[in-house]
Parts: structure tokens; C-alpha cells; sequence
């Protein structure tokens, strides 16, 4: 089975995490109950978590999820569950800085709490925050989500980087690993975490794949939500998104169209993977920031293996290169506002995440301006600066707010200030228009990918989006050569080992 070639080569209980088992399924009841108010809190930060703790955490959403009357007729049994969730844990690697099952577990307590903040799903402990002000929209997403969605956008968080090799899509296709030849460079590493993820499901037999059209709707439901997380569709997904909000307020939702039902449940999943999968940068100020510090790690490694191997190194992946200040406000203004915005329209319920980050914005900006030590580690001076800049009544609390230009002044405040992170990122406000520059003077002479007498090297930008690096000299045939010539390097060939990528032609079997 590929799935056997892609993560640890044996499934095995670890003998530390045996009291998850049927037999002993109940941790003391004090961390349970610690457990599930952290579950409910959006302060949630996986990163300080053990193992025995993360695993616990994903059984008990699941727990919760399944034991909903309409997913009854599954009859899974907690060994079933906990061997599931054991091999989604061995699946991951925990060498990867950021691309990890914390990641994992991030990803699905996020989906859980924007479920719970938009009503599809009842929170398990009582500190979670309800919005006191809600603004109403005419339709009612939590209406439109069945627990069989639900169920599937939770399988979907929480398998949706199983494997991640800790290498963005455009370093498996540059390299011409197997992956992207078997997937025609076309969302490389999304299409794979789908395929393997359900390799673990037919192995556990976690959803009874002869159910025909409703294991269809449900396989449907998770591949759609994991290859949303592709950020090189960043644009055109947030387009979706706004094209969705224009249908609703023209014709609203009925819920007796079924095929129109089937469409706007697909975009809504979507859409909350894609602010689950970003959502760090809407966590509390020192949530965001460890998050910040693990992601820029990884981008680093890859741009360490990248000069070894003779590979054009981008700027965010060129270590100490980036400030972390400007690779957060970059991310932020060019990439995350407009995803978080548009979500919020739709379901307001979300308006709290717009909220963290503005806050987390102008905190970041604060930092760069002060000349803050960027690097890892948190003083008690530092969270003193976090507390000064963060005094928001009800952060959590979804505000009315019809002027879009307020909403939009985080990002526009700062797209002309000098900035170190020479980075581009895409304009999700217009489906158009794929990128945007952060500093115009950097390329007074860009021109768009498509304009062709224009040499250049693309690639997907694992920040979330495109990166342009011009390189008037380097053209597709020199690109071929370079990798001709760095593929077969030792230590690509160690990367390729040590992540199991050398027998990818079980792939095909």
C-alpha cells in the first residue's frame, strides 16, 4: 500500500499512549476536563502539548462528533477510533518544525471551535465564549451543515498534511519528485494528503465504503476540504467565497434545493479549513508568534536543502533574511485579511478573527518599528508590550461594522512602508489580478506571469500564495539543466530517504 511507503514503517501502539485504549480510556479527570476547556478556548496552542495530550485532544472531539444521533449507524468502536487517530499520529513527521500532527491538532481545533461559534455544534466545556452581539444574516449556515459535513470537515482537519515531507509544492515539482509527475505538478502535496489520508480510513474501515452515493458525498466532502488548503488557489478560492456571498444575499439559501445546497456546503467547508488551516495568525499575540517562529524554521530548512542542492533560494526561505515582523505583516495584510474578511461576511460569527489579527498587526508593527529582538523567546518585557497593545473589550465578540474601508485599513495602512521581506503576495480581493508587490520599488518593471517575453522563475510560495524571484538570465532550459544536474545530489538523496520518497512507484499500483 502506498500509505506504508509514505509514513513510519510500522502502525504500533506507543507504549507512552496506551492509556488511550479502550482500556483505559479516561485520563484523570481533572486534565480531561482541562483538556476540553482548552479545547474551547481560542488560546488553544498545540505547541505546548505532549503527545499523550494531542491524542486525547482529537479522540475527544471525535468522541463528541460521533456520538451525535445522525452518525450513530457508523457503530465505531473506541478501539477503532483510537487505532485511527494512532496512525494519523504516525503519519506526520515529527521532524518537521511546523508541518507536524501539533499542526494536525491545531487545524481540527480550530475547525471544532469555528463550529461551535457558528452553532452546528454545542461546545464541551463551559468557558467557551458565545458571541453576545450576533449580526444577523438572512440564511444560517449552521442549517446548511449536517453532522455527516461536519464529521467530514473534522476527518479532513485533521488529515490534511499526513506526510508532509516539510518541502512546499514547487520544491517537489522542481525537483521532479514522483509526487508531481504522478499528479502533473498540479496541487502536488494536497492531492497526495487526500489519497493517503484514505489509505488510514479503508485500513481502519472508518466509514463503510459501500454505502455508494452517501460514502461518495462524504469522500467528496473531504478531498474538495483538503485540496482548498492548496495556497496556490488562494485567490481563486476567496473569490468563491465572495461569489458565494453575492448569491446569498441575491437569492438566500433554500434548503429544499438540494443541488444548491451541495454547492455552498462544499465552498463553507472550504473556507473554514482554509481559516483553519491560517489560523495562527488570529490566535492571541504569544499564540501566533511560537507559530510564527515553527513555520519560519521550516521555510529555513527547506531553503538550507534548496542552496545545497544549487535550487534558486526565495527570500522567506533564505535563513535570517526575513525579519519575522515583516514576514507576519506581509502574510497578514496580503494573504490573511482578505480570507478572513470574506468568511466573516458570510458568517459573522468569524468577525473575531478579523479582530485577533488587526490587534496581532498592529503588535507586529509595534515590534518593528521598536527595533524588537525578532528571535525566539518570550520576556516578561515583551509580554508586557503584548498586554499594552491588545486592550480590546470583547475580542471575541462579532462587532456590527458596515464601513468596508475600516475593515480594510489594517492592510492598506502600510502597503508603500519600506519593508526587508522582498516578497509578493496574491491580491485575493481581485481574481484577476494573481499578485500584488509589497514594495513597488523593488519591481518597477513587473510584469504579469503571463506576459511570456518576460523570463522569470515561479513558484508557490509556501508563506500562502506566489513569489516571483526575477531572473532575466535564468530561462526554462537552464531551470531543466539545474535540475538535471542537482537532483541526484547526496544530499537530496538523503532528504528522499530519510522522508521514504524513493519508492513512489507503488504509487501507481
Amino acid at each position: 500500500m502506498m500509505i506504508q511507503h509514505y509514513t513510519p514503517a510500522q502502525s504500533f501502539r506507543d507504549p507512552s499512549l496506551l492509556t488511550m485504549s479502550s482500556h483505559s480510556t479516561q485520563l484523570s479527570s481533572d486534565l480531561e476536563a482541562s483538556l476540553k476547556r482548552r479545547l474551547c478556548s481560542w488560546d488553544f496552542l498545540s505547541l505546548d502539548m505532549n503527545d499523550q495530550e494531542l491524542i486525547h485532544c482529537v479522540y475527544l472531539i471525535f468522541d463528541q462528533v460521533l456520538s451525535l444521533p445522525e452518525l450513530q449507524h457508523l457503530n465505531l468502536t473506541k478501539d477503532q477510533l483510537y487505532d485511527f487517530i494512532q496512525d494519523i499520529y504516525n503519519s506526520y513527521h515529527k521532524s518537521n518544525p511546523y508541518h507536524n500532527f501539533k499542526h494536525a491538532v491545531d487545524v481540527l481545533q480550530s475547525s471544532y471551535y469555528f463550529l461551535c461559534k457558528l452553532g452546528a455544534l454545542d461546545p464541551m466545556a463551559s468557558n467557551f465564549v458565545r458571541p453576545a452581539r450576533r449580526r444577523m444574516a438572512t440564511w444560517h449556515i449552521d442549517q446548511l451543515l449536517r453532522p455527516k459535513d461536519i464529521f467530514a470537515l473534522l476527518i479532513a482537519s485533521i488529515g490534511h498534511d499526513v506526510g508532509h515531507p516539510g518541502v512546499n509544492n514547487m520544491f517537489m515539482i522542481n525537483t521532479s519528485n514522483p509526487l508531481a509527475i504522478l499528479y502533473n505538478d498540479r496541487s502536488v502535496l494536497e492531492s497526495f494528503h487526500s489519497m493517503a489520508l484514505f489509505q488510514i480510513i479503508t485500513k481502519h474501515k472508518f466509514v463503510d465504503t459501500t454505502q455508494g452515493p452517501e460514502y461518495m458525498q462524504f469522500r467528496k466532502t473531504v478531498v474538495h476540504s483538503i485540496l482548498a488548503t492548496d495556497m496556490g488557489l488562494h485567490g481563486e478560492y476567496v473569490a468563491k467565497i465572495n461569489d458565494q456571498l453575492k448569491r446569498l444575499r441575491t437569492k438566500g439559501l433554500d434548503l429544499t434545493d438540494e443541488a444548491a445546497c451541495d454547492q455552498e456546503r462544499l465552498i463553507i467547508c472550504g473556507a473554514l479549513i482554509k481559516c483553519a488551516d491560517i489560523s495562527n495568525c488570529t490566535r492571541p499575540f504569544m499564540e501566533a508568534k511560537s507559530w510564527a517562529e515553527a513555520l519560519v524554521d521550516e521555510f529555513s530548512n527547506q531553503g538550507d536543502l534548496e542552496r545545497e542542492l544549487g535550487l534558486p533560494v526565495l527570500p522567506v526561505n533564505d535563513r535570517g533574511k526575513v525579519a519575522l515582523e515583516d514576514f507576519q505583516l506581509g502574510f497578514i495584510r496580503h494573504v490573511a485579511i482578505n480570507l478572513f474578511q470574506s468568511v466573516a461576511n458570510v458568517i459573522p460569527e468569524m468577525t473575531y478573527c478579523v479582530d485577533y489579527m488587526q490587534q496581532n498587526a498592529k503588535i507586529w508593527e509595534s515590534r518593528k518599528y521598536e527595533g524588537h529582538d525578532s528571535g525566539v523567546g518570550d520576556s516578561q518585557s515583551e509580554k508586557d508590550d503584548v498586554d499594552r497593545l491588545s486592550h480590546v473589550p470583547a475580542l471575541e465578540e462579532p462587532v456590527e461594522d458596515n464601513d468596508s474601508d475600516d475593515r480594510n485599513s489594517c492592510r492598506r495602512s502600510s502597503i508603500h512602508r519600506p519593508s526587508s521581506a522582498h516578497l509578493m503576495y496574491p491580491d485575493a480581493s481581485n481574481a484577476n489580478s494573481r499578485l500584488m508587490v509589497t514594495s513597488p520599488k523593488l519591481y518597477p518593471e513587473y510584469k504579469h506571469p503571463n506576459d511570456h517575453d518576460h523570463p522569470y522563475i515561479q513558484q508557490s510560495d509556501p508563506v500562502r500564495g506566489y513569489t516571483i524571484v526575477d531572473s532575466p538570465t535564468f530561462t526554462d532550459e537552464d531551470k531543466a539543466s539545474l535540475q538535471d544536474r542537482s537532483i541526484h545530489k547526496s544530499s537530496f538523496s538523503r532528504w528522499r530517504q530519510r522522508r521514504n520518497l524513493d519508492t513512489c512507484q507503488c504509487c501507481i499500483q
